[in-house]
């Protein structure tokens, strides 16, 4: 039968950007990557608002988004890297909170700069009604980037370092207490992906397809918003669900936010920022909507649901977007595990299984740090000085969250 040395179940964020760190220390021959989209347009990793921050309530998220922005800034021009900061907006609440853990993030060094209501309309002349905010934030290390262009860059680096790209194939059964492990791939043909990513039920996705079984020494769960579904192939009850969050295009010939920050605005549960599509400007805004329930779809809003829960809370901030064309949209999905932080590690008491998900929201900012510690894990078996990942294993869930809360 034949054997894979490291098999990497997910071809998105985090998949690719393992496989990249492995390639790059040498260690990518044996490596291959299962995907049953690795290159189309329904890999969540596609379909995120591509914003890279270091903000955040806990250090080992800001050391793991400071080492991968500093790489981003070193390829900006590959990965259309733009530093033009995040701005926060917070009620009466949210204000206080937020700034317990600002000095966390000054520690690092990175400068936070906190505004009024008053300062916040000074500095940023676009925004209109902000008598909800009662404090404001400017982060200006941060900024966006393309996520199709990171993950093809970590693709390309892995191909070339003799990774395996597997496409098109879904990994249908696992069988083994410990390694080596028997996988059974079965082919997905091209019409059947957005079925077979949509939950079709598990007894009839492989049935009349084409089979693939081989023993893979080393799993890495890096599945996404399906990585639960992969977890019970090995007996295991992930706590990572899938939410579905739609995004939105505006097309306005006076209104451009190129030079503007990300802008996250929690009073309203929005977050709106420049955008381009077919190299047009235009805006890109998506709401949290709190009736959400977990689940993978696909199915996109309609015109008449950005009309009533949208619109009205984008255009109270920026009042010449009322007349702005919805002219796209899609919906991609987070992993939100229970503490909204990265599942990263061995898989407890599954020799040879390793989580790489539940990276909530977070896999783009997060993707080079993470995918350079747990390549450091696998070669070495230990983590490095620098990103040492304990607090993100998953066994933390087993003994109650040591993560605090934090802001996604």
């Amino acid at each position: 039968m034949h054997s894979i040395a490291t098999l990497i179940i997910g071809g998105g964020i985090a998949g690719s950007s393992l496989a990249c760190a492995m390639a790059e220390r040498g260690a990518g021959r044996g490596v291959a990557i299962v995907d049953v989209d690795i290159f189309g347009k329904l890999n969540s990793s596609e379909l995120n608002g591509g914003g890279v921050r270091c903000t955040f309530a806990e250090p080992v998220n800001v050391r793991l988004c400071l080492h991968s922005t500093r790489y981003y800034m070193q390829h900006a021009r590959q990965f259309d890297y733009r530093q033009r900061g995040y701005l926060w907006m917070f009620d009466e609440a949210l204000w206080q909170e937020s700034r317990q853990f600002l000095p966390a993030v000054r520690a690092f060094g990175l400068p936070v700069q906190e505004l009024s209501p008053r300062e916040l309309r000074e500095r940023f002349g676009v925004l209109d009604d902000v008598s909800d905010v009662a404090g404001a934030t400017f982060t200006p290390f941060d900024g966006r980037l393309s996520p199709h262009q990171l993950r093809m860059h970590y693709l390309n680096y892995a191909q070339a370092g003799e990774v395996e790209l597997m496409d098109r194939w879904e990994v249908v059964r696992m069988e083994g207490n410990a390694s080596p492990y028997e996988v059974t791939l079965s082919r997905v043909p091209p019409r059947s992906v957005r079925r077979v990513l949509g939950g079709q039920p598990a007894a009839s996705r492989g049935a009349g397809r084409e089979q693939l079984t081989f023993r893979a020494e080393r799993i890495i769960n890096a599945a996404g918003p399906w990585a639960s579904r992969v977890a019970k192939l090995y007996g295991r009850e992930l706590p990572v669900q899938p939410y579905p969050r739609q995004v939105f295009l505006l097309r306005h010939q006076e209104v451009n936010l190129e030079s503007e920050p990300f802008f996250i605005d929690y009073p309203q549960d929005i977050y709106f920022r420049y955008y381009e599509r077919d190299r047009k400007p235009c805006t890109l805004v998506s709401w949290s909507d709190p009736v959400e329930r977990a689940r993978i779809d696909f199915t996109p809003h309609s015109a008449t649901y950005y009309e009533q829960h949208v619109k009205p809370r984008l255009v109270r901030r920026i009042p010449a977007l009322r007349e702005a064309e919805l002219f796209h949209g899609w919906v991609g999905h987070y992993e939100l595990s229970p503490d909204k932080n990265a599942i990263v590690g061995p898989v407890p008491q599954r020799d040879g299984l390793f989580n790489y998900n539940g990276l909530s929201a977070h896999g783009v900012m997060q993707s080079r740090a993470l995918g350079e510690a747990l390549a450091s894990l696998l070669i070495d078996g230990r983590w490095s000085d620098e990103l040492n990942l304990d607090c993100l294993l998953e066994a933390r869930f087993e003994r109650g969250s040591v993560m605090e809360k934090m802001y996604v």
